[in-house]
């Protein structure tokens, strides 16, 4: 957590369990280091960069003073990150920020933002197997989960707690 203490999220779409997933990760993680959940600490994005820009204004003007923010996507955590500086905050020195998916605009010298990887090359693998079972009746129809390993891409948008 680099000792932060409030700690925002902004949130997929309801309806997608990914979004739902990533939901419970980040309050799981709140309760596995010792902070409370607070609603006033999340917002509701839908994936692009509009929705982060948006819901992290929502975040500013509730006053919930978060040190970092996580967001359920890279898109939505570089919309987040414009509106953030357009406020006046600095990344990461007053307000941290991480996404999730590590797609090719995350690295990007002015972006450089800390997200985490999603294995989308065996991801896709997995679905492809998966959908030639059914077309091959070789499964008797039930769903199934697969829980692929993720990885943390620490680049600049994060810091310690001042």
């Amino acid at each position: 957590t680099l000792g932060h203490r409030r700690i925002a999220f902004i949130q997929g779409h309801p309806e997608s369990d990914g979004a739902n997933q990533r939901f419970d990760g980040y309050v799981d993680c709140l309760k596995k280091n010792g902070l409370p959940y607070e609603q006033d600490l999340c917002a509701r994005g839908a994936y692009d960069f509009a929705s982060g820009q948006s819901a992290a204004q929502r975040l500013l003007d509730r006053q919930a003073n978060p040190s970092a923010i996580i967001a359920a996507s890279d898109t939505m955590a570089i919309g987040a990150i414009d509106t953030i500086l357009k406020a006046g905050y600095r990344v990461p020195e007053d307000i941290s920020v991480i996404g999730f998916d590590d797609i090719p605009a995350a690295s990007m010298p002015r972006i450089d933002l800390t997200t985490v990887r999603v294995p989308k090359k065996d991801m896709g693998i997995a679905a492809a197997q998966i959908l030639l079972r059914r077309i091959k009746n070789e499964t008797n129809g039930g769903s199934k989960q697969i829980i692929s390993p993720v990885e943390l891409v620490i680049r600049n948008t994060t810091a310690a707690s001042t």
